[in-house]
């Protein structure tokens, strides 16, 4: 696809995949122990003295509609937070702020 490129970068312009001879390579694994039903990039604004570990976080939701937080190098930030949804409906939506300063969250299910 001409919309892909060579490779896929984080924001400190690290490579995260990939796409040698027109099919991704995995670079690394995040959340192996999770079902992951959606999940998306959080932009933040972490600084210094957070070491290597980027600018931005990676929200995801699993099946059983539970938030977990990691860092761009895999390390969980928070883990099987129950997000409020009635029993047994399905989170249908992750969204997340574009602003740095005010990272947030938000979820929708099916009644909302």
């Amino acid at each position: 696809s001409p919309l892909v490129g060579e490779e896929t970068y984080d924001m400190r312009h690290r490579p995260v995949s990939t796409n040698a001879s027109r099919y991704f390579r995995l670079a690394r694994t995040v959340a192996r122990h999770l079902e992951v039903a959606h999940h998306a990039l959080v932009p933040v604004q972490l600084g210094k003295a957070s070491g290597d570990a980027g600018d931005a976080l990676l929200a995801i939701v699993d099946s059983s509609s539970e938030l977990s937080v990691f860092d761009l190098d895999g390390r969980p930030l928070l883990e099987n937070f129950e997000l409020g949804h009635a029993q047994g409906v399905t989170i249908d939506r992750l969204l997340v702020s574009k602003s740095q300063d005010s990272p947030l969250v938000l979820t929708t299910d099916s009644t909302s």
